[in-house]
Order: C-alpha cells, then sequence, then structure tokens
C-alpha cells in the first residue's frame, strides 16, 4: 500500500499527496484511519480508538495531488493525517457464456440498505456472476488475468 497524507477537506471531498511516482488509480479506495474519543462512564477515564474512513479517488489533480470523495463523515479529520491506497478497486464480474468471465469496473452509489446501486459500469442485459461457485470454478481463469489488467490488487485484507 502506498502512503500520502492528507493536504485540504472540504465537507466530504478530500485532496491528499502522494509520491507521483504512486499515485492512487481513479476509483481506488483509500483509508484513513483517524482518532476518536469516547466518554467511558467507569472511572470517569476517556478512551480512544480509531475510526476507519474510506475515501474513494475521483480526480488527479498534477503534482502528486488526488481528489477523493469521503463514504463517511470526515468530522475529526485533520491535514497532514496519512492515507494509504488501498489498491482496490470495483470490479463486478459478467458471464459472457461458455464458461468465459470478464472483469468489469464499476462505480458505485451511496449504500441502500444492504445493497449498493451501480451507477456506471453495466449495461442492461449484462449477467453479474454473485454465487460462490462462480468464484472457486473461475480462480483459475482469472488470477493471471486479473493480476496483470488491475495490478494484482485483486483483494485487500486488513492486518489488524
Amino acid at each position: 500500500m502506498t502512503k500520502g497524507k492528507i493536504t485540504q477537506i472540504i465537507g466530504a471531498v478530500v485532496d491528499a499527496e502522494f509520491d507521483p511516482k504512486h499515485l492512487p488509480a481513479i476509483y481506488n479506495a483509500l483509508i484513513v484511519y483517524r482518532e476518536s474519543s469516547i466518554e467511558k462512564n467507569k472511572n470517569d477515564k476517556r478512551q480512544t480508538k480509531n475510526d476507519k474512513l474510506i475515501l474513494e479517488v475521483q480526480q488527479h489533480l498534477g503534482e502528486g495531488q488526488v481528489r477523493a470523495v469521503a463514504m463517511g463523515t470526515t468530522d475529526g479529520l485533520k491535514r497532514g493525517t496519512a492515507v494509504l491506497d488501498t489498491g482496490i478497486r470495483k470490479i463486478v464480474y459478467l458471464d459472457k457464456g461458455n464458461g468465459q468471465y470478464v472483469g468489469k469496473e464499476v462505480i458505485l452509489g451511496p449504500k441502500a440498505g444492504d445493497y449498493y446501486p451501480v451507477l456506471e459500469g453495466l449495461e442492461e442485459g449484462d449477467k453479474v456472476v454473485t454465487s460462490a461457485n462462480f468464484l472457486i470454478d473461475s480462480q483459475s481463469q482469472l488470477t493471471g488475468g486479473a493480476s496483470a489488467l488491475y495490478g494484482g490488487a485483486m483483494e485487500f485484507k486488513e492486518e489488524k
């Protein structure tokens, strides 16, 4: 993961600076950890915890700067806070028939209940694969081509 820092916050819009050689791709997910305080009733002590905020890169501004949109509140963010590029893009897999699948990048809207609406990237009639059997059966088909196409960022697992 590439590390950068926040340079500006205006509402849900967050600008961040990265090494220009390692600029996050458009629609990549960024992670910011912010410290928040929680009042603790017992012994009147304060406890702090780190909240994770996801950002989505929307624009390259030049000179190593990106503009991203926060997927939650930006309350408590500060300039200079570290931001990490996960390398994750939102990909769905389409069934092209005869056991052939193709990955397609999509743009999602805000969460609505348990679902996210797809705003861009799919056309009417596209068959999106959703079953677990697809993932197991097609692993060998996807690993080589997808890792080359998406820079090896097929899955992100946060280390604890």
